[in-house]
């Protein structure tokens, strides 16, 4: 299973996913991690693992921040918290869709509000993060989950301390493969049986005073992106919206659309794990330092399903309904704002 770290953010041209490992001050030109300035007081510590392992995993987890000098005693105590960082270690069953097999996606985050600049408005987004792409995989032992947690707990801590230098620590951390930098892909799958699921986030206010005019809109689907492309094209205007791609414009704002087929072979025969998505990518100012700003999708939207192939009139389709639910989304808050 190949692993997917979010790194340094690239040109918007390139760009898939927004990259929030580090990030960069206004006016300053250089790289700091965006852990600067954490207090690690005010962050709620989540496990989400399998029941019978979730005690075991906290403890791990807890005992290896509070040796690096981050958890302390206070950490679990504040009354009001303002981030959360999640670690995510649970195998999640496929059913039928691909026999003996778990799918598994294991992931440290970190959440907590940004400031969308075109609005001034308060959101919920991820600050950094570290994870490996969903995958099926044989069921995994304690032992094969509790590498994933070492790794995913000392990718954050080394980040921490480098933004953080004043914490005292009580284990040397290298960086090994902690800080390597690449988007990455997410695929948000719940349901046992993964027939068909769409999520996705939404915030209030998200996409309100949003200019389109100033939005960069791209679409990738492999051999079938140029008609996709212009199929998308028509039916924004046709919804009174205008997308615009501006492959050589420095533009802070995307949108981007991409119809993904990624192939199960060795894990499932015969089988591909798709993901259709569509995101607005752009920069926003993390709240409790508005001076740094990051990549974030504010707002987002995926499906996706294991099938056998992907027809183009499933390209088709996908492109239609995601491009409506933000048409939808995009006139209600513009509507509502004037």
């Amino acid at each position: 299973m190949r692993k997917r770290i979010r790194g340094l953010h690239v040109s918007l041209g390139a760009l898939v996913l927004a990259a929030q490992y580090w990030i960069v001050p206004a006016a300053v030109g250089q790289t700091i991690p965006t852990t600067t300035g954490l207090d690690f007081s005010q962050v709620d510590f989540i496990v989400v693992a399998q029941p019978e392992h979730q005690e075991r995993l906290y403890s791990r987890a807890v005992r290896q921040l509070r040796e690096a000098g981050i958890y302390k005693a206070e950490s679990g105590h504040a009354t009001k918290k303002t981030a959360a960082l999640t670690l995510t270690l649970k195998p999640e069953l496929i059913g039928n869709a691909c026999s003996g097999k778990v799918l598994y996606a294991p992931s440290l985050k970190l959440m907590e509000e940004v400031i969308v600049a075109r609005n001034g408005s308060s959101i919920q987004d991820v600050t950094w993060s570290s994870e490996q792409a969903a995958y099926p995989v044989l069921p995994r032992s304690i032992q094969e989950i509790e590498a994933d947690l070492d790794s995913l707990i000392s990718r954050f801590i080394i980040n921490y301390k480098m933004g953080n230098p004043a914490v005292s620590s009580q284990r040397e951390f290298h960086e090994g493969d902690g800080l390597k930098h690449n988007a990455i892909t997410k695929l948000i799958l719940a349901e046992k049986d993964f027939p068909q699921i769409m999520s996705g986030r939404s915030a209030d206010a998200s996409l309100r005073g949003l200019d389109l005019e100033s939005v960069n809109f791209m679409l990738w689907a492999g051999a079938s992106s140029k008609p996709l492309h212009a199929q998308a094209i028509k039916r924004a205007e046709k919804a009174g919206l205008k997308l615009v791609f501006k492959p050589n414009a420095k533009t802070p704002i995307a949108l981007n659309l991409r119809l993904d087929s990624r192939s199960l072979d060795e894990a499932c025969p015969g089988k591909v794990l798709y993901d259709a998505s569509l995101e607005l990518v752009e920069q926003v100012k993390i709240k409790r330092n508005p001076s740094i700003y990051i990549w974030a999708t504010p707002w987002s939207r995926h499906k996706t399903q294991f099938t056998n192939a992907v027809p183009f009139k499933q390209l088709e389709t996908d492109v239609n309904e995601l491009l409506d639910q933000f048409t939808v989304s995009y006139k209600s808050e513009n509507t509502r704002s004037n």
